[in-house]
C-alpha cells in the first residue's frame, strides 16, 4: 500500500536548505542540507568539497529519547524530500551524513537508515554507502562512528567521489 508524503515547505538560508513538515501526531520535523558542514574535513578532496551537502533531520522540539508512534509517512516524506533536493541540485550531488553518537544510539540510527533505504523508492535512483569505524578518544573511551553518503546512480563523478570518500574515511580511522 502506497503512502503519500506529508506536505512540506522549504526555506533557504545561505548555504543551508531546510524542509519542514508536521506529522499526524503534530510533531514538526526539520530535514536539512548544509553545503559547508564538512568542509574542514574534506578540504583535500575536491569532488567531495565541490559537490557535497551534509544531510540530517530531527523533530522539533527534541523529545529526549521518548517513544513515537510508527508513522510510515515520515519515512515517505523524507524520501520525497531527498529526491526533490537531488533533482534540484543535479546529478553531481553527494549527500554526506553521519549518525549522531551523542546518546550512544548511533548503531540503531545506522540500522534504521539502512532499513529506510532498502524500503524506499530512493534506492532505484540513488546509491548509498556507509562505513563504521571506532575512534579511540583516550585510553578508557572509544566511540563507534557511522558515516556515509548518498549520490545519484548516474552521477558522472561517482567513481571519483567514492575513491575520495574511501581515502577520507580511512584517514578518520587512523588513531591520532
Amino acid at each position: 500500500m502506497a503512502h503519500d508524503p506529508y506536505s512540506y515547505f522549504q526555506e533557504e538560508d545561505g548555504d543551508e536548505v531546510v524542509y519542514y513538515f508536521t506529522s499526524k501526531d503534530q510533531i514538526m520535523y526539520s530535514v536539512y542540507f548544509r553545503a559547508n558542514e564538512y568542509d574542514e574535513h574534506i578540504a583535500d578532496f575536491p569532488t567531495l568539497l565541490e559537490n557535497s551537502y551534509a544531510f540530517g533531520f530531527y523533530h522539533l522540539p527534541p523529545n529526549g529519547g521518548g517513544k513515537f508512534n510508527v508513522d510510515v509517512r515520515i519515512r515517505v516524506t523524507i524520501d520525497t524530500i531527498i529526491q526533490d533536493f537531488v533533482a534540484e541540485k543535479g546529478d553531481n550531488i553527494i549527500i554526506l551524513y553521519h549518525c549522531d553518537h551523542s546518546d550512544g544510539r548511533q548503531h540503531k540510527r545506522s540500522c534504521s537508515f539502512e532499513r529506510w533505504y532498502q524500503t524506499s523508492t530512493t534506492k532505484d535512483t540513488i546509491y548509498k554507502t556507509e562505513i563504521n569505524f571506532v575512534a579511540h578518544i583516550d585510553e578508557h573511551e572509544e566511540v563507534n562512528y557511522y558515516i556515509g553518503y548518498l549520490t545519484p546512480l548516474n552521477n558522472p563523478e561517482a567513481a571519483k567521489a567514492h575513491e575520495e570518500f574511501k581515502v577520507f574515511a580511512r584517514g578518520l580511522t587512523i588513531e591520532k
